[in-house]
């Protein structure tokens, strides 16, 4: 899935949403990962900014502000706004 959504947004330099549907037996269970996140931190201000973020994403287990997350990395200019925006998502 990630290797589609890449490569779509590669191919029309367009926002592209990737849909998952979740069909465990278990009703309650979501994933609570933020490695994508992360990975795009570390893609776009390099791995010293990734690593101060590495701890505040870990504490975050709310998909929504997860969400909130990638909207804020997309409009930051710098890994200092960056930080700050990760800050006052994670209280």
């Amino acid at each position: 899935m990630y290797v589609y959504h890449y490569r779509l947004f590669d191919r029309y330099r367009k926002p592209v949403v990737s849909l998952a549907v979740l069909a465990d037996l278990e009703a309650a269970w979501r994933p609570r990962t933020y490695r994508y996140l992360l990975r795009l931190v570390r893609r776009r201000f390099g791995e010293g900014v990734a690593a101060s973020s590495r701890p505040g994403l870990a504490d975050i287990h709310d998909p929504a502000v997860l969400e909130d997350l990638g909207e804020i990395l997309l409009d930051c200019a710098d890994g200092a706004a960056w930080l700050a925006g990760l800050e006052s998502a994670g209280r």
